[in-house]
Parts: C-alpha cells; structure tokens; sequence
C-alpha cells in the first residue's frame, strides 16, 4: 500500500517555494540516507532510504537512483527503533502477580513495578530492531510533495523530519500542510474571514472541511450541480456536531449499507452535524477515484479505478499513478473554489436540499 502500488492514504505538502531542483534535492536527502548507527531504547534513528524498500542496501553502493523512481524523488522516511514485545512483559508480569495469589499475597504497585524492570532487563538482550516507514513523492513540477501519512500527529512529526533533510533555501524556507483553509489561502480567499454554513436552524461553527464535505454530499444528490465531476456516497460517513451549543451525540458514524440515504443522517444533518469524513466516488470523464476524505484533507484508502494492468512498464505504471494523484488532487481543487464562489448562496441551498431528503426519507 504506497504510491507505486495498492491504494494510498496520503497528505499533501506544499514547499513555501516551488523546488527548482530535484537533483539538487535528492542530494539532500541521499546525504541523510542509511545511517549506520543503531538505535538504542532510549534513541530511535531517522533517516531516508529508497520508496521501494525500506531496507538496507547490501553489496554495493548507495546512488542516488536509490532515491528516485521514475525520474523524481521517491523516497522514504525511516524510523529504527529497538523494540521489547510489550506483549510479551505484559504476560510474564502477569505471571507472576497470579504465582504470588497462588502463595496468598497480593504484590503491591511498587512491587509490581520493580518486576516490570526485571522483566525488562531479562529480555532486553533479545529486543529486535524494528523499522518502518513513510513514502514521499515529489511531483515533477517541484510544486507538490506527497506524503504517504493520513494523521495529524504523524504528518506533523514527518513534516519536521523532512525539513531537516533538506537544506532550508530549497524550500523557500518552510514546508506547509494543504488543509482546507491552506487551498483557500492559494485560491485568494482569507480562511479567517470565513462563515460557517447554517445546515440546521442552529448556529454553526466548525471550519471549511465540515462545509465542503457536506457540500460535495449534497452535490452527490442534485444532478449536475458540480458538472463536469460526478460525485457518490457508497460507503461510509462520520459526521460531527458543528453547533455552538450541542447536546447528544457529539460524533455518529454510519457504516455498512446505504449510509447516504439513511434516515440517521437526516436526523444528524437536522441536529446540526455535518460531515467529518466519508467514503467518496469522484469521476471526470474517464478518470474515477475512490478514496474516504476527512475534513482536514488527508486521504485515505486512494484508488485510481481502471488503472490494473495497464502498464508492462513498473515505473512509468508509478509515473502514471503519480500523474492521477496530481489530477485527483486538482480535481478537489476546483470543486474547492466553486464551492467557496458559491457561498453566498449556500445556506438555502443546503437547507432545501435537507428538507427534500428529509420528506422523501419519510414519506
């Protein structure tokens, strides 16, 4: 599951400025690449490797083909750590406090604690190394870096990491994470100055992500309103409370079935929920995706549908996927602006589309 294969859960970056070159770049992060250093428990390694593997290289030398794929840079973050089965302490802890129930004594937490030590010390002769990985593209352009990341807390760490790979000039001097409020900025639009969407007759709050998931939803049920895209719901949906002032269920979460045209999303829509994330269908023309969107932009679960097969090629096949990832990001782009252009007039759109699917739903 990367970007040269399977589906992809990703986060889009954006250097403070575009990248001139990418050679100059993959220097960069060859120079950060397979440290020879271990890690120990209290010190875990970073460094970058090839996107193909994230093991070491044996028998030869490091080149910086290793850190490209197709022509860009594909490479990946590493983290090495040493690592105790905490399954493992977890058991034999509990071994012997139920040893101790058998002998009729209760062991105390300080007891308890120093055992855990023992435990600790008497496997630590043992601990594997353990590694794993995050994927990173750069588009050919040098404007776009692809993160293969979809939660905050590890964006925010690989955001950091990657800085420190490459040399600050390079980027202009910062890497940004493209949110919702960040596209808005690039498309001359002040997120600040924002207005959250009065779904129900409750006050709103809540940002941008919350109004253009519940956007693209609603635009999934008025035929041609978001022409030339096509847009469904088949799968799942989390929505959120975005009132000021709530009481219930502050998250709902629809799975299975036809989630899309349950009577449990109008309630939530009528109580003033919007949508948090889904499992979304979107097609233009030949192109389709499916992939599950969360309100800050991280994409999950991404899949180029009529993609299998096609290539005899394995790096133009990874070319071709980055190309649709490209396409499928300004795809969400665009429907991005028309939705920020249409917000004037949004509100009684949304609340007549609400009170339609609410009539039909119970009639």
């Amino acid at each position: 599951m990367s970007f040269d294969k399977g589906t992809v859960n990703f986060t889009v970056l954006a250097p403070a400025r575009k990248i001139e070159s990418l050679s100059s770049v993959i220097d960069d992060i060859m120079g950060e690449g397979y440290k020879q250093s271990s890690p120990s428990f209290e010190t875990d390694i970073f460094d970058s490797t090839s996107g193909l593997s994230l093991a070491d290289i044996v028998g030869r030398e490091v080149m910086e083909g290793d850190f490209k794929y197709g022509g860009i840079p594909y490479f990946a973050i590493r983290k090495r750590e040493k690592k105790i089965d905490t399954g493992l302490v977890k058991e034999r802890l509990e071994r012997f406090i139920a040893d101790a129930a058998q002998e009729g004594r209760v062991v105390s937490s300080k007891e308890k604690k120093a055992q855990k030590e023992v435990i600790v010390n008497s496997l630590a002769m043992d601990a594997q190394e353990k590694i794993s990985g995050n994927r990173v593209v750069i588009s050919p352009d040098g404007s776009t870096i692809y993160l293969e990341a979809s939660s905050e807390k590890k964006v925010e760490e690989l955001v950091e990491i990657l800085m420190s790979l490459i040399e600050y000039g390079k980027i202009g001097g910062g890497i940004g994470v493209v949110t919702p409020e960040f596209m808005a900025t690039t498309l001359g639009y002040d997120p600040d100055a924002y207005e959250p969407i009065r779904v129900s007759e409750h006050e709103q709050i809540m940002g941008i992500g919350e109004d253009f998931l519940t956007y693209l939803f609603m635009a999934s049920e008025i035929k041609g309103y978001v022409d030339p895209f096509e847009i469904s719901l088949p799968g799942n949906i989390n929505m959120v409370d975005c009132c000021s002032a709530s009481s219930g269920a502050k998250k709902i979460s629809m799975k299975d079935g036809l989630a899309s045209i349950s009577k449990e999303v109008i309630s939530a829509l009528k109580s003033g929920k919007k949508v948090e994330s889904a499992d979304f269908m979107i097609a233009e023309g030949d192109a389709a995706f499916s992939v599950t969107i969360d309100s800050q932009f991280h994409f999950k679960k991404l899949k180029m549908e009529n993609m299998e097969d096609q290539f005899d090629d394995k790096e133009g096949e990874f070319l071709a996927r980055v190309n649709a990832i490209t396409k499928f990001t300004g795809i969400v782009e665009t429907l991005l602006k028309q939705f920020l252009d249409r917000r004037s007039v949004l509100e009684n759109v949304f609340q007549e589309w609400v009170s339609k699917k609410d009539t039909f739903l119970n009639s």
